[in-house]
């Protein structure tokens, strides 16, 4: 990782024994990280105390659950102390972390409390994402005059899409640019939405397939791809994602159409492509699949399809401007 400037974090957990995760942290982030140990200890008073200094820490993070605390019930659990957090430092980011087996037991409401929840055992995997969360919020704080177009060059949204990006921003977004907590309502809709959902952003099994190959043989031409690649705010290798309107311009330039073909026909021109490059209906086996789709409604497995064996995933309704998410169905 990139030497950048040092931020500041402050870790608050009621186990002292993830001090070394904290530590580790830091040094991978190029951050100071002042690890807070509460167990034992009045949580909502160590909060308090914190809030009370002058310099906000660029982020925070908090374990989500505060069970060998002491003090009020409400005031031990993570989330209950990021609404805290919000309502004193509204631009700092707020992390939770929680134990692998009680991932799965936070409901939506309190995980929507955070910027983002991971498993303590393994922060590791998500330090890219947490740094980038830090620096985009303090690239979002720093503009001088926070305007819809202050935003879009902050993304890095190409010309031709603007007109659409702007029209899927939600309403508090286009109405409300003054408010402290902007950057975190803008870096929500981007998680959620932007980064979410397939759209104007591709990852990476979507950009293979749009233009009809498998994974493995987009890497193979991942690099005439480049200029496509998002290197917006909050960008991060953990969520590596590509324009999808860039990737379909430099197929074209790359291999022409006769105006008949479709992108997932075009890209299996390109140099270095062979069969097993291609891209199958993990369905019916069959070649040119058009979309992605889940396997099913409970799980988070994902291969490339024809449209024909697929339908729209009840649990995601449909959002202007971007792709419906669907599930495997039973085809025609």
């Amino acid at each position: 990782m990139s030497r950048k400037r040092k931020l500041r974090f402050v870790w608050i957990d009621d186990r002292p024994e993830r001090e070394p995760m904290a530590e580790n942290l830091g040094k991978t982030v190029n951050a100071s990280v002042m690890f807070i140990d509460v167990k034992g200890k009045d949580v909502g008073a160590v909060l308090e105390s914190l809030l009370s200094t002058k310099e906000q820490p660029n982020l925070l993070i908090i374990d989500h659950v505060l069970d060998k605390t002491s003090g009020a019930s409400m005031t031990r659990t993570g989330s209950t102390m990021a609404e805290a957090v919000r309502a004193k430092w509204p631009q700092c980011p707020v992390i939770g972390v929680t134990a692998a087996r009680k991932r799965k037991n936070v409901n939506v409401l309190k995980e929507s409390r955070y910027d983002h929840l991971f498993q303590a055992e393994r922060i590791k995997d998500h330090v890219h994402c947490i740094r980038s969360t830090a620096e985009g919020f303090s690239q979002i704080v720093a503009l001088l005059t926070p305007t819809i177009e202050a935003i879009i060059e902050l993304i890095g949204v190409p010309d031709e899409d603007r007109p659409a990006f702007i029209r899927s921003l939600p309403d508090d977004l286009l109405t409300d640019l003054s408010d402290d907590s902007l950057a975190t309502r803008l870096h929500a809709w981007m998680r959620d939405a932007l980064f979410g959902r397939p759209g104007f952003l591709y990852d990476r099994l979507w950009a293979a397939t749009i233009i009809g190959l498998n994974e493995r043989g987009f890497r193979k031409v991942e690099g005439l791809f480049r200029e496509a690649r998002y290197d917006g705010v909050f960008d991060s290798p953990e969520r590596e994602r590509w324009w999808r309107g860039r990737i379909k311009e430099i197929l074209y330039q790359l291999c022409p159409s006769d105006g008949k073909q479709l992108p997932w026909e075009l890209g299996r021109k390109l140099d270095g492509i062979t069969r097993s490059d291609l891209s199958r209906c993990y369905a019916s086996g069959e070649s040119l699949p058009e979309t992605v789709a889940y396997v099913d409604v409970h799980s988070s497995e994902r291969h490339a399809m024809r449209l024909r064996y697929t339908v729209p995933h009840p649990e995601y309704p449909a959002l202007l401007y971007f792709e419906e998410v669907r599930v495997m169905g039973e085809g025609e």
